[in-house]
């Protein structure tokens, strides 16, 4: 009895800021970037359904109407079953299964301004912005500290929206 009690306790003092690990797992995936670039776009939370279309039909490289239902639901249940409680774990979404919808976190990723390198980015090419985020992420896996961690994944996040 007193070991369940212990591994209870144990489960409750998980610590809010997400591993180092657990961030660069969540960013490393393709499908995950995509969704999250999807995500900067948005100020409001969005459903699961709508997601997995725009991210089908960015995969597919159609446009959201001409993607078809077999590969919007594969999306689905890829999105929903591993890459939404990926990112949700590292701390990057707001998963709310019972309403269905996908935000990004409230820590301010959103309201973050561009800084000047993003700025002269956002008029290159997909793989001059996929070249920032690898830098960025290498930077994120060198930090001294939690708190340079997440100033590299945030700026990872805002390379993304401009992608």
């Amino acid at each position: 009895m007193q070991e369940i009690e212990t591994q209870s306790m144990n489960t409750e003092r998980k610590p809010t800021i997400p591993s180092l690990t657990e961030m660069y797992g969540a960013l490393a995936d393709d499908r995950r970037r995509v969704i999250l670039s999807i995500l900067t776009d948005r100020t409001t939370a969005v459903d699961v359904a709508t997601l997995a279309r725009s991210v089908a039909a960015r995969e597919t490289g159609t446009s959201v109407g001409d993607v078809d239902e077999e590969t919007v639901e594969q999306v689905r249940a890829s999105i929903y079953h591993v890459h939404l409680p990926k990112l949700a774990n590292a701390g990057i979404i707001q998963h709310n299964e019972e309403q269905q919808t996908v935000e990004l976190a409230h820590d301010g990723i959103q309201q973050l301004p561009l800084t000047d390198q993003q700025r002269s980015l956002s008029s290159t090419d997909d793989a001059t912005l996929q070249i920032a985020a690898e830098e960025q992420l290498q930077s994120a896996l060198n930090a001294n500290s939690q708190e340079q961690t997440m100033f590299h994944v945030r700026q990872v996040l805002q390379l993304l929206r401009l992608n």
